[in-house]
């Protein structure tokens, strides 16, 4: 049996943070299968909570699930606070931004419509009012600010100090509180594994094939909205020229991929293989 803090010579904590519906789970269960020696951790944000709680409970008519995901947060903060000297590892993934978007609010739609299921099966809910409350209530920006507020004052890391290697893929930055790992979703099934083994030293870590989307109660939906709805061309233009957009995509990549198709792949944040 090996030393403790030996496992795979992992010796510093793991935080597995971004945005939600960006990928994360199956990196995280990767990470989990491995019993590694330290704690792994599974985030999307750890700042301005009580601004974002205020936001969901007045947003969102049935918000529960949204604001267990706050108090997580708060707990986990607590921790990183309490031992400050502590370096961390953190892995991030970054994805398309109006796709983000878009299966972030689908996530959480029983939030905004309380029964969206039944009541869209049933007529009594319609694309025009799911499009309507996804333009109006829906913060979309998460992708604007999430590296500046979420990552910078946490670890001391500007993502947008040096060019993204979007070829490549992804991009290893080295902080005095942490070491993070940058990495497209759209480039997961391609090089994930390989990204994440130079990253941690874990020699035989590989990712899998991780939940299909038949299961997500909302795909009925979804696959409407996809199929039914025609977004603004002042949002796409909105979200594609965020500093974000810009930096880990190219023109041609956010113009021929970040629109709506109609495939529902791209429902299931974890289908690490899909585009």
């Amino acid at each position: 049996m090996p030393p403790p803090f030996e496992c795979h010579g992992v010796r510093t904590p793991i935080l597995v943070y971004q945005m939600g519906k960006v990928g994360s789970s199956s990196v995280y269960e990767a990470l989990q299968d491995l019993r590694l020696d330290v704690p792994v951790y599974h985030c999307h944000f750890l700042n301005y909570l009580d601004e974002m709680e205020a936001l969901i409970i007045r947003t969102r008519p049935s918000p529960r699930e949204s604001l267990a995901q706050v108090a997580k947060a708060r707990a986990l903060k607590q921790e990183l606070d309490t031992a400050r000297d502590q370096r961390w590892n953190v892995i991030s993934l970054v994805r398309l931004p109006v796709r983000r978007n878009i299966s972030a609010f689908f996530e959480g739609l029983n939030e905004y419509f309380p029964d969206a299921e039944a009541r869209f099966a049933n007529k009594e809910l319609t694309l025009e009012e799911i499009m309507k409350t996804f333009l109006s209530e829906y913060d979309h920006d998460a992708p604007r600010h999430w590296f500046d507020s979420q990552v910078e004052p946490i670890f001391g890391i500007d993502v947008y100090a040096e060019p993204f290697p979007r070829a490549r893929g992804y991009q290893i930055y080295e902080g005095t509180k942490a070491r993070l790992l940058v990495v497209r979703l759209e480039d997961l099934g391609r090089i994930g594994s390989e990204a994440i083994r130079e990253f941690l030293g874990i020699r035989s870590f590989r990712l899998s094939r991780a939940n299909d989307s038949e299961d997500k109660c909302y795909r009925a939906i979804y696959d409407a909205f996809l199929n039914g709805v025609q977004l603004p061309a002042s949002y796409y233009a909105e979200m594609h020229s965020l500093k974000y957009s810009q930096h880990f995509y190219s023109p041609a990549e956010l113009r021929e991929r970040d629109v709506l198709r109609t495939s529902s792949m791209d429902l299931d944040e974890d289908h690490v293989t899909r585009l």
